[in-house]
């Protein structure tokens, strides 16, 4: 569970951003500062530092944030803007300084005949209208500074500020509580009835300015502004009262620390029924009231550092010289291409090398049908002389017949000297030379190895006509602890010369109550091939000595004054 990091913040060195989210939720950020005043988180905001909105918490600074704009709040002017809104009955404050300078300058438009909401923010102190235009404008020289070094930075942003993970459990909210001018407090609070009890006293809370940390709750309050003092928490006797009521939730009687009873307890309850005022939570909600008072929002500006980075890696690498980039470039896509060439022309080499080395003359190896063509095509034997007929096609065949040769007789057992088939050896021959071993599956021819022809196997199923074994116990015999029986337990193994996981069928089955005396058990299994076989056993069902009968059925009790019969 993520809690606030008090511990992170007091020993920090520095700078704490607390980010108001747009979903109520805040983010508590480590800052690590880059070009004087600016810094981003590492989901890809940028903000700006302000020291005159700098918060104390202890030793460690502290500044407030909303998403929507880069400029820091301040918590008094806030909640100023927040209050006077609400009296005028405004959502969003109207900024008459931006407008003059958008349409006053235009001569086509007559700005007395329009119009225009009415200034409020002219009532408002000094300190808030001077925090209304921080908030509205950038610092232009900064940000120019900023842009400048995106060139010099070896990527867009110098450095992030990660976020904090506070360690531990907080069984309570926190109040954040402006104690001084620009001083702060972190303190836990305790909510009942829409009122916050903390060490600097009780205060109201407005639903509209509950902010959360994932599920702790967090307010904003404020109890001084004053530059010359710091108000002091509650003395710890009066504060361990009230956390010991809060614990016992006595909140009948906890109103007493909001209107105190005098010391001498007199008049005290027309001292309780006073109207008390008790400070109200701050808003720090500012991206729909201050919308008309904004300076840069904090995604872009990091999404335009990011632009400027892209746009000078872009021109660095036109203006760089184009060969001394294609050279390691030519030279890898050169070296890929020699391995290409060796590879592909590696086999004749080494074949060319070979025979150089040894000497050895070039072998052909033909089926005999295609040596018999071979010497034909080469004019060595005519067509009519052809010995060997397998494998001709319909032309070759006719041609052959044309020449005068002999008819080729199937039924006939040699043809032109050639053994047709010779069943007693299972062995063709030509010219005296072994074609095909049925056993080895070779062919020769004059004594070269050939490559035999492509033969499918074809897969004979086993004919299984043997039954299964099954394996009984002996005579099995069981002692029972009553008159009724008990459960038969027994195992029969089954094995098969080809299946496996039979299982066995008996009667009576396994687990069934036997009564006592001599059970034959019968036992058979199938397998996959319909073959059964069977083995009996016996089971003897013995009753433990000194074991009565006992009926099942509960006697009936007779009725008082009353006998069964």
């Amino acid at each position: 569970m993520l809690v606030v990091p008090l511990f992170e913040m007091k020993l920090s060195k520095k700078p704490i951003a607390i980010i108001k989210m747009g979903d109520r939720n805040v983010s508590f950020v480590k800052i690590n500062k880059y070009n004087s005043k600016y810094f981003t988180t590492k989901d890809g905001q940028t903000y700006e530092l302000d020291d005159e909105y700098e918060y104390r918490y202890k030793k460690t600074g502290v500044y407030f944030y909303n998403f929507s704009n880069s400029k820091p709040l301040s918590l008094s002017s806030i909640s100023e803007i927040d209050e006077v809104m609400k009296d005028v009955g405004e959502s969003e404050l109207f900024n008459k300084e931006r407008f003059m300078s958008t349409v006053g300058n235009d001569p086509s438009i007559d700005v007395a005949t329009l119009n225009i909401p009415k200034d409020i923010s002219k009532d408002m102190s000094p300190q808030t209208k001077r925090f209304l235009q921080d908030h509205a404008t950038d610092d232009e020289t900064s940000k120019t500074d900023m842009m400048i070094n995106v060139h010099t930075q070896s990527k867009p942003i110098p450095k992030y500020s990660p976020h904090l993970l506070g360690m531990g459990m907080n069984r309570t909210g926190f109040a954040f509580v402006q104690i001084a001018y620009q001083r702060i407090d972190i303190v836990p609070m305790y909510v009942n009835d829409a009122k916050a009890y903390t060490q600097y006293g009780v205060f109201e809370i407005d639903k509209d300015n509950v902010y959360f940390l994932k599920k702790q709750m967090l307010c904003f309050f404020i109890v001084s502004n004053d530059r010359d003092s710091i108000r002091p928490p509650m003395q710890r006797q009066p504060y361990k009262v009230m956390k010991t009521m809060i614990k016992k939730k006595r909140w009948d009687k906890i109103d007493s620390f909001i209107k105190p009873i005098p010391a001498n307890g007199k008049n005290a309850d027309e001292h309780l029924k006073k109207k008390q005022v008790i400070p109200k939570s701050v808003s720090i909600s500012s991206e729909k009231k201050l919308v008309q008072f904004q300076a840069d929002s904090p995604s872009v500006c990091y999404t335009t550092m990011k632009e400027l980075h892209l746009t000078k890696e872009a021109v660095a690498k036109s203006l760089s010289d184009p060969m001394k980039k294609a050279i390691p470039v030519i030279l890898i896509f050169g070296g890929i291409m020699a391995i290409a060439v060796v590879m592909s022309n590696a086999p004749p080499v080494i074949d060319a090398v070979a025979d150089r080395v040894s000497g050895k003359p070039d072998v052909f190896v033909m089926t005999p049908e295609e040596y018999e063509q071979w010497e034909i095509d080469n004019g060595l034997k005519g067509e009519g002389d052809r010995r060997y007929i397998a494998g001709l096609g319909e032309k070759e065949y006719q041609a052959y017949l044309d020449a005068g040769g002999e008819p080729y007789d199937p039924g006939e057992e040699t043809f032109l000297g050639v053994v047709q088939g010779d069943q007693s050896s299972n062995t063709d021959t030509f010219l005296g030379v072994p074609q095909e071993d049925t056993e080895s599956k070779v062919q020769t021819y004059l004594g070269v190895v050939v490559e035999p022809a492509i033969t499918q196997d074809v897969i004979v199923p086993a004919i299984d006509s043997l039954p299964p074994v099954l394996t009984a116990p002996e005579i099995l015999t069981y002692e029972a602890d009553n008159t009724n029986g008990m459960k038969s337990k027994f195992v029969v193994l089954v094995e098969d010369n080809v299946d496996e996981g039979i299982i066995a069928e008996c009667n009576p089955s396994r687990n069934k109550v036997l009564a006592p005396g001599t059970h034959n058990v019968e036992c058979a299994a199938v397998d996959a091939s319909g073959n059964i076989g069977y083995v009996n056993f016996i089971i003897e069902i013995t009753v433990r000595e000194g074991v009565e009968p006992v009926s099942i059925i509960p006697k009936i009790q007779p009725m008082p004054g009353q006998s069964l019969p």
